[in-house]
């Protein structure tokens, strides 16, 4: 579980971090999928209600399995690894050209 959540942190944080973002969106994919082998369990999101309608008690409150949190943060750090790998390379390209006219004013 707390895997799942620093996956998110990362993917979030690799995707502000435009093309140096490739080595944090990396370890969190990598902690995506280390969690996704995890068993699930359920975390309950703190609204609802719970009380009593007549006689009966009842109690209503949302929950999420936390295979969803998984595949939230793979997805996030796949779109994060994919936006910094095509940043990096943009990057590479253009410093390659501004190399290579520099070698051709000398």
């Amino acid at each position: 579980m707390n895997k799942a959540i620093v996956s998110i942190i990362l993917g979030i944080i690799s995707l502000m971090l435009g093309p140096f973002g490739l080595i944090s969106s990396a370890i969190g994919l990598f902690l995506g999928i280390k969690a996704n082998k995890a068993p699930s369990s359920t975390v309950s999101i703190p609204l609802g209600y719970k009380g009593k309608v007549g006689e009966k008690d009842v109690s209503v409150q949302p929950f999420l399995s936390s295979k969803y949190l998984v595949w939230i943060g793979i997805i996030l750090n796949g779109i994060a690894l994919f936006f910094a790998l095509i940043a990096v390379l943009t990057l590479l390209t253009v410093a390659g050209g501004f190399f290579f006219l520099q070698g051709l004013i000398k």
